[in-house]
């Protein structure tokens, strides 16, 4: 089968932030719109075998974050809530009004502050174990002993592997083979630089309360700890979210079950789209 369409491009400047911000991005296929948001060390690439599968029925926007892909490095303004910002001007600049959204780890974080900030903007959001701030002791605490790490390391890339194993696990970070370790410790400078504003990202349950009305998925690994699955229970009891097991998968759900991460997305896209959601 050919590969799907596919166009790569840079959004406009966006106002306020300062430096040439823009969000780089690839779009493929054609039909109801799918944003894709990746999380910390794992870059768009980690997105391939989601989007192909994806392309075959939908407009798929993978959106790469500061310090990945073709966007530029991060600024003092990196917080989950103004990257969600950041990807708000894209879907602008895109046209597209409501979309279904997939965040994995740093990225369902992302989208996390996204859908609390814009819920109106998400036809249904799939949040794959997002970092939840101190409502989820177990991440949290994972977050911060990260972020304690990277301070500590001897250099960004040797700080960016402890970050980076850690969230594949040991299983994964073998299976990644010495490309995919590499390509995951790429970005070193922004993994460092990252870890701690996800590791302070702190909603109250209230804020998390913004997201109940809409279609929200917690998604959770087969494979993953208990941690993970305390996030999803957060979800679930503070926003209303229905938690969905992806098979064979642990926090790098998009690479270590694609096929299984696209189908939880394919079911959550809504049935029906309106002109508005399409604009």
């Amino acid at each position: 089968m050919p590969p799907p369409p596919s166009a790569r491009s840079l959004a406009p400047p966006l106002p306020g932030v300062p430096g040439p911000a823009l969000l780089g991005h690839s779009v493929h296929g054609d039909g109801p719109p799918v944003v894709l948001i990746h999380g910390v060390a794992f870059g768009p690439w980690a997105f391939d075998a989601v989007a192909a599968d994806l392309a075959r029925d939908h407009r798929v926007v993978v959106v790469h974050r500061r310090g990945y892909g073709d966007s530029p490095a991060p600024c003092a303004r990196h917080r989950p809530e103004d990257q969600a910002q950041e990807i708000l001007s894209l879907l602008d600049h895109l046209g597209l009004g409501r979309v279904t959204a997939l965040g994995v780890s740093g990225g369902a974080t992302v989208l996390t502050a996204l859908a609390m900030a814009e819920p109106e903007r998400l036809g249904a959001a799939v949040l794959h174990e997002p970092a939840l701030g101190p409502l989820a002791p177990g991440v949290h605490a994972l977050l911060s002993g990260l972020a304690r790490a990277v301070g500590a390391a001897a250099s960004p890339s040797a700080g960016a592997e402890v970050v980076a194993s850690a969230l594949a696990g040991p299983e994964t970070w073998g299976a990644l083979g010495t490309a995919g370790r590499a390509e995951a410790r790429r970005p070193a400078e922004t993994v460092c630089f990252e870890v701690p504003f996800f590791a302070r990202f702190a909603p109250s349950a209230p804020d998390l309360g913004a997201l109940r009305g809409l279609h929200v998925l917690a998604a959770v690994g087969e494979r993953s700890g208990p941690e993970r699955r305390e996030a999803a229970g957060v979800l679930v009891r503070a926003a209303g979210a229905v938690c969905v097991l992806v098979p064979g998968a642990a926090n790098l759900a998009h690479i270590e079950s694609p096929a299984a991460l696209a189908d939880v997305v394919r079911r959550a896209v809504p049935t029906t789209v309106t002109e508005e959601e399409e604009r």
